[in-house]
């Protein structure tokens, strides 16, 4: 046998390590995962939400997106053609990018502010009808796990929409008239838009446990979302046609502020709303109070700090502006935190707090209606206090405006002292054995005292003048509404005796209902935190060592 004929079925030899092409070696690896880049890859996407994963598999696969993508790619096409041929032979010379980006802009709207929240409403109403909660309380995914999840599924759906029509709106600043900072403020005004709907459709869906309530919150984000359309359009339209500061750097810093400061406050309350549904969709006798009540005391210490920060450097007259922002959120809150239950389950107890100095400042975050009042009561009292002394913070100190701040401030802490304390008792005398709603049918009863209020001192004072007019007199003291709008301060202006006399009164009339409630509320107080059983910690001990174990492994074994 020949020489050739003894290699035949002989594998062929390894080429030498100085032929073989490095280039190809990587792409190689790359096809086949196992270069040291995608090992990364592939451990950081165990990172990513697990919601998120499976919402976006079933939102890119449902007919709403695959219809919704493929109609906003055909508009934007139709109106790309039809701007650019109806520009011609202008487009050469004239400044016509103005049109095609409000154009562009109202089309993308449409997704962003009316698909994408009514997406996430169903997407979370969903889970609540299947049942899929209980499922996913036995994993290891927490409440905010599941609402982050949706949320960032919602953002992603945005980004590929505006991905469509970015392109296009890159040609409106090549055809002149449009500038750079006026598209970025109006995408970024889109952005916050969108992420704020679609909170509050998620908040919503949470908030319906029946399908009569989903039907109620459904109409209601419908009705939202149609005001949000209207109201900001016309501020996207005028800021596409006359720029973000109408030609001035002192308006352009203006405008930028204000949506700084509307960014800041959305988001705030986007934290409030995404503890308030992760509360609900948690285990029931978990302690859901606390959670709650610290981004409400966030934002209404915020509120009163932008209030001090704007009266000193920008305007007196900020103070009075924030102290009703302050004295709106409280009210809003405290109407439903008046209305918890008292029921304190024994998962709760273990979360109570224990020592001289967290019992003293804590306490108050311990679940029931009478601690949320006392809460909502001292909080309100505090930014309150801040926003009074900042008036005297500035170089011009205008005594009269600063005496009828006080006047005004201590009417607002009234009228919540007094409102949400007949609240809290009327809860506790009528709605104690209701198990479900009582937050809810609690703010109703508050809202029609204050209706009934209106309506009797409206009554009385057109009596009092034989029906001829109606003037404002002391016993008007229970309307909130007349009252507040009497000695709302402004610059150069005192408060009457009359109404000094209101204020007195409604003072009077307060502090028992004050202190009845302070009373009740120590029943809260003295509970007593329940030590976590040893069982228990050693089960916490070893699940958190088998997660541990499991995040070694992952991380050891994909770049092994």
């Amino acid at each position: 046998m020949s020489a050739a004929d003894s290699t035949l079925g002989e594998l062929p030899s390894k080429p030498a390590a100085s032929t073989i092409d490095p280039h190809a070696q990587t792409v190689e690896q790359l096809l086949d995962g196992q270069s040291a880049w995608d090992k990364r890859l592939i451990h950081w996407s165990n990172w990513l939400n697990p919601i998120l994963v499976k919402e976006t598999r079933q939102a890119l696969k449902s007919k709403q997106f695959v219809w919704t993508f493929g109609l906003l790619i055909v508009i934007v096409l139709a109106w790309s053609l039809l701007g650019l041929l109806s520009s011609i032979p202008n487009i050469y010379y004239a400044s016509d990018g103005r049109g095609l980006l409000n154009g562009y802009l109202l089309i993308l709207v449409v997704p962003a502010w009316l698909i994408i929240p009514q997406a996430s409403f169903r997407s979370m109403a969903s889970e609540l009808d299947d049942g899929t909660f209980e499922t996913l309380s036995l994993s290891m995914l927490r409440p905010r796990h599941i609402i982050l999840g949706k949320l960032n599924v919602a953002a992603l759906q945005l980004i590929i929409y505006m991905s469509v029509i970015a392109p296009c709106i890159a040609l409106t600043y090549l055809l002149r008239g449009v500038t750079l900072e006026t598209i970025l403020f109006e995408l970024i005004v889109v952005v916050i838009t969108t992420l704020a709907l679609s909170m509050i459709a998620i908040a919503f869906a949470s908030f319906s446990r029946s399908r009569a309530l989903q039907i109620v919150f459904s109409l209601v984000l419908i009705l939202l979302q149609l005001i949000t359309t209207f109201t900001l359009c016309s501020l996207l339209t005028a800021v596409a046609w006359q720029g973000v500061g109408f030609g001035s750097f002192e308006d352009n810093r203006a405008s930028w502020i204000a949506l700084g400061v509307s960014a800041f406050f959305v988001g705030l309350y986007m934290w409030v709303l995404f503890a308030c549904s992760a509360a609900l969709i948690g285990v029931s006798s978990a302690n859901t109070s606390t959670p709650i009540r610290i981004p409400l005391m966030v934002a209404g210490w915020l509120i009163a700090m932008v209030g001090v920060a704007m009266a000193i450097w920008v305007d007196i007259e900020a103070a009075g502006f924030f102290l009703m922002l302050l004295g709106v959120h409280w009210a809003i809150a405290g109407a439903f935190i008046v209305g918890e239950r008292g029921f304190i389950s024994t998962r709760a107890k273990r979360t109570l707090p224990d020592g001289i100095f967290s019992r003293l400042f804590g306490s108050w975050f311990i679940p029931g209606p009478g601690t949320g009042y006392v809460f909502v009561v001292l909080s309100c009292l505090g930014g309150s206090i801040a926003l009074m002394i900042s008036p005297l913070m500035t170089s011009e100190r205008l005594w009269d405006y600063w005496f009828a701040m006080v006047w005004f401030a201590i009417a607002i802490n009234l009228y919540i002292a007094f409102y949400l304390g007949i609240g809290r008792l009327g809860a506790w005398l009528f709605f104690r054995r209701m198990k479900s709603g009582r937050m809810f049918t609690t703010a109703v009863f508050i809202v029609v005292l204050n209706a009934l209020a209106i309506l009797a001192t409206c009554t009385l004072s057109l009596m009092s003048s034989n029906y001829s007019r109606m003037d404002y007199e002391w016993f008007c003291f229970p309307n909130p509404w007349w009252t507040l709008a009497e000695i709302i301060p402004y610059r150069y202006r005192n408060t009457n005796n009359l109404e000094e006399l209101a204020v007195f009164c409604l003072g009077v009339v307060t502090l028992p209902i004050f202190l009845l409630n302070l009373f009740l509320s120590a029943k809260d107080i003295v509970i007593q935190r329940i030590e976590t059983p040893d069982r228990v910690m050693a089960e916490h001990g070893k699940k958190n060592r088998a997660e541990s174990t499991e995040q070694s492994e992952e991380i050891i074994d994909p770049l092994a």
